[in-house]
């Protein structure tokens, strides 16, 4: 392999190639078409992981942009996701009746959040949500059992075809239940509460699936609530980040 110089008036370019095939490859050229196919690749990367990963992103505890939003009376369902517990991950569905769980959770922070994560399957009903203080004896959840016919305290990410509702159909207790429909996108419903840190809580639900298809996944979990602080620099790391790799590869 020889290189040549071209030390003429134009441009000075660097030719790397067989000398007896006369092949000359053009460096500056050739950086430029390798940076767009990585970029063009990034991109395609970026579209169809998210697809793919509609899934994970709503499922695992670790990706909760699914529902970094806010209920309708104003509550940030936002977590912090380092510090996050699941309390159950439910790979078949509880069919023909409520199934109660409970759970005792360690708080890790003065804001907490309860989230439920459905994966596409089939249908829903969520009935008396309960974190209860132990030591104060006061339940925390608002609106724990839909009683309200309404879903203003929690933040809920699903489909706007087919909305997650109150119903009066099919409830463990009272008049009303939740109705999740995850049977074309994926739904989260969350709500963050004020509780201390390193105090105990008990958490309890009842779940009970629509019909009992093979496949109809749940996640429930705890986690730490991000405060605007928090937010805000990760925000700015994931920006700088972006930035960088962008940069760098052009």
């Amino acid at each position: 392999m020889n290189s040549i110089i071209d030390e003429s008036d134009d441009e000075p370019l660097l030719y790397i190639g067989s000398m007896r095939n006369d092949h000359k490859f053009c460096s500056q050229y050739y950086i430029e078409i390798i940076s767009c196919v990585i970029i063009c690749m990034f991109i395609t990367m970026i579209i169809t992981g998210g697809i793919f990963f509609e899934k994970q992103l709503l499922l695992s505890p670790t990706f909760n942009k699914g529902c970094d939003k806010q209920s309708e009376t104003g509550n940030s369902c936002s977590i912090y996701n380092l510090e996050t517990i699941v309390l159950c991950n439910l790979e078949k569905p509880v069919y023909n009746k409520y199934h109660n769980f409970s759970f005792l959770y360690t708080a890790l922070s003065k804001r907490s959040i309860i989230t439920f994560a459905f994966a596409r399957g089939w249908r829903w009903y969520l009935d008396d949500i309960s974190i209860y203080d132990v030591l104060d004896k006061t339940e925390l959840i608002i609106n724990s059992g839909f009683e309200s016919g309404k879903l203003d305290e929690y933040c809920v990410c699903d489909s706007t075809r087919d909305p997650t509702e109150v119903r009066r159909s099919i409830v463990k207790s009272g008049s009303y239940a939740c109705y999740i429909d995850n049977f074309f996108k994926p739904v989260k419903l969350s709500q963050a509460v004020n509780t201390i840190s390193g105090r105990n809580y008990t958490i309890s639900f009842s779940l009970q699936s629509e019909l009992y298809p093979n496949n109809n996944q749940v996640t429930v979990y705890m986690s730490k609530a991000f405060n605007f602080n928090e937010h805000f620099l990760l925000l700015l790391l994931k920006r700088f980040i972006i930035i960088f790799l962008i940069f760098y590869i052009i």
